[in-house]
């Protein structure tokens, strides 16, 4: 199935759900349906909707979870901070659906995974490591720490809370950055977004994956679809 002006929605039009609706407007030549707080998802408008990118606060996509399986929509998902659970995994799968969710799109995070992952087996050369996480966002971002600092965390698996911190600087577009500390060396990982479409380009990107490949049945993490081009 391709990408048509009435099949694929965008679900909130903020600094990167605008990016998104720019890339498909030059890649494509139409503009697609764009929901909002001035025009939610609903049974009615979702009639001819096949596909939805979301890129919308955590606690808003919650509320429209079960509409959009109910309705059969493909789900690229972006919503900051969101955690799914088993249930929610399992109505996805039983409902013969494919979504792709991600804390972020950027294409060359996907390579910051690969080598935090890496310096996480590599803790067992030192006696002791220590690692702190620090974020940077625009003033406007509501979470924080940033879904991609948790993720960091989670790949490099630090338990310590206190040790991810974050700070809203004017409009940073996101700066990330991981210390790994010895007694006698220090390795500093840093990833600095220098445009929000690289997040939209991600996002579309991860769209036609879904489209374009036979995946299962159930919720695909964006890192694990892209691992396999730096394997």
């Amino acid at each position: 199935m391709t990408l048509t002006e009435q099949n694929i929605a965008i679900f909130g039009k903020g600094k990167t759900g605008s990016k998104v609706i720019e890339v498909i407007q030059q890649k494509y030549g139409f503009t697609p349906v764009i929901f909002d707080s001035k025009n939610l998802p609903s049974d009615n408008n979702l009639k001819n909707v096949r596909y939805v990118i979301a890129f919308v606060p955590s606690e808003i996509l919650n509320d429209y979870v079960d509409l959009f399986i109910a309705n059969d929509i493909t789900l690229v998902s972006g919503a900051t901070g969101k955690k799914w659970d088993d249930k929610t995994k399992q109505k996805i799968k039983n409902q013969n659906l494919q979504w792709i969710t991600g804390s972020n799109f950027s294409l060359g995070m996907r390579v910051i995974f690969e080598m935090i992952k890496l310096l996480e087996k590599a803790k067992s050369i030192w006696p002791s490591v220590d690692i702190s996480i620090h974020e940077i966002h625009h003033t406007k971002k509501i979470d924080g720490p940033s879904g991609t600092a948790l993720s960091w965390a989670e790949w490099i698996k630090l338990s310590d809370t206190n040790k991810v911190t974050f700070s809203r600087e004017g409009d940073v577009v996101g700066d990330h950055k991981l210390e790994f500390k010895t007694n006698s060396e220090k390795i500093i990982l840093q990833h600095q977004a220098l445009d929000r479409r690289l997040f939209a380009e991600g996002a579309v990107y991860a769209l036609e994956y879904l489209i374009n490949n036979k995946l299962e049945f159930g919720l695909h993490y964006f890192e694990d679809i892209t691992k396999h081009q730096l394997r």
